[in-house]
């Protein structure tokens, strides 16, 4: 009987180390492929940075904040366009029921030329001369909502690397809350294997087997649930990437769980953040923006000059044509536009005040951010140093609980409640693990660390 329990024994602590060498791949450092241009295939385990890497290159958020991007661009370009000079060709060619004055006289005494039929051309230009600071101040405005449309493209980026953190560690945890169990389950057999050499010899009832068959089944009910999550998990990393098409069957993972330096201090970090965060410098631009929209519709009151030239020719039926040539400047004066202006300027200046409010939002939006992925982080790091204790003190519960039935004085119910008493001790710290990293990656997308 004693060779019996060594053999079982000798078989739980190969499982334990073999669950211990599955932690630590997803712990270690990894050593991955370094091709992040080739789409994951069978087998091959991907590092969160091949992940970010395939994401940024692949999100279709980023590609429609680039397009974004350029569009407000071309914006930028046709505002300044609207301060060069302008030129233009026409022509035209008429036919009347009546004759038409064509050629009109030059000098006194000539009666010009009349015909029903009549060609004319024309090369113009017009050239602003003073618009009361509209057409510097819509360029401005553009060019800043340039400026905000690429900061929003970096935050676009942060965005997109937090989420594909957060599906990446969703699989960390699930592969290994997977491995526990299976250790467990592993575990259960064994006890199985020896409860029926017990009760071949009469030293156990066939209701420890009863108990340890519910357990096991329990147990595989819990591993479907598992790599069902897992396999939803990792679509919805594929998904993430841009990668379409994709099956996530053979996708693995490897991660570094263990906690990164953080280069800010807990006062700095709200600070930091503020100048850190591209969505916020955003804000900012398109607050100023909105300044120089209100001066523009302030702009409409002021009077506007054009200078303008036209050179061209006219001509009736015979296509002989008289050409002439003028250049002038033209001076236009708002009276009374029925309070238009008016309610414009004050429909920028509510705008404004809109903008100011919701830069003052996201800024307190970012401090509690900041500070809820601080509180996060510091939760994680106590439930870690808890667990190690714990899962220490529920492993030498179940060995002596499996040690009080291997002599007789303890029941198998007994065994299995330490065991699932264990298994919900090791889940608890592969949790807090995964928590952790997440609470970086929160706290990292709260400060625009990569967006930057």
């Amino acid at each position: 009987m004693q060779n019996i329990d060594k053999v079982w024994q000798r078989r739980v602590r190969i499982a334990f180390f073999s669950l211990t060498a599955i932690l630590w791949g997803f712990m270690g450092e990894a050593n991955a492929s370094e091709n992040r241009d080739v789409a994951p295939t069978s087998g091959m385990a991907m590092t969160l940075e091949e992940c970010l890497a395939m994401a940024l290159e692949n999100s279709p958020d980023i590609a429609m904040a680039q397009w974004d991007e350029r569009a407000a661009q071309q914006r930028s370009e046709q505002a300044k366009g609207s301060l060069l000079p302008s030129l233009s060709f026409d022509a035209s060619y008429d036919r009347f029921g009546q004759a038409q004055r064509v050629i009109a006289p030059h000098a006194l005494g000539e009666s010009g030329s009349f015909d029903k039929r009549m060609a004319d051309y024309g090369l113009a230009g017009r050239a602003p001369l003073f618009r009361g600071g509209r057409g510097l101040n819509a360029l401005r405005a553009a060019e800043l909502e340039h400026v905000a449309s690429a900061r929003e493209g970096a935050r676009t980026r942060d965005l997109v690397v937090f989420a594909v953190t957060e599906a990446f560690y969703r699989i960390v945890g699930l592969d290994s809350l997977i491995a526990t169990t299976q250790f467990s389950r592993q575990s259960l057999e064994a006890h199985h294997r020896q409860i029926e050499e017990h009760i071949a010899v009469g030293k156990a009832a066939k209701v420890d087997l009863l108990r340890i068959a519910v357990r096991l089944a329990d147990l595989d009910q819990n591993l479907v649930q598992l790599e069902n999550n897992r396999k939803i998990a990792a679509q919805l990393l594929l998904y993430r990437m841009g990668r379409e098409g994709r099956s996530e069957s053979g996708l693995r993972v490897v991660a570094d769980l263990r906690e990164p330096e953080l280069p800010w201090t807990w006062e700095e970090m709200p600070e930091r953040a503020l100048v850190n965060r591209a969505d916020y410098r955003a804000a900012q631009f398109r607050t100023e923006a909105q300044r120089k929209r209100l001066s523009v519709a302030k702009g409409g009151r002021w009077p506007e000059v054009v200078l303008k030239g036209r050179y061209g020719g006219r001509s009736g039926g015979d296509l002989e044509f008289d050409e002439d040539w003028n250049v002038g400047v033209q001076l236009g004066v708002p009276l009374f536009a029925g309070g238009t202006l008016s309610a414009g300027i004050k429909q920028e200046q509510h705008k404004l005040h809109r903008a100011e409010e919701a830069e003052r939002k996201l800024r307190l939006t970012i401090e509690l951010e900041v500070r809820a992925a601080g509180l996060h982080l510091q939760e994680a790091r106590t439930r870690i140093h808890t667990a190690g204790l714990v899962v220490a003190q529920a492993r030498e519960v179940l060995r002596i609980e499996q040690e009080r039935h291997r002599l007789g004085k303890g029941t198998v119910a007994e065994v299995l409640e330490a065991q699932a008493e264990l298994l919900k001790m090791q889940t608890q710290a592969v949790q807090a693990l995964v928590d952790r990293a997440l609470a970086v990656a929160e706290l990292e997308k709260a400060m625009g660390a990569r967006g930057k």
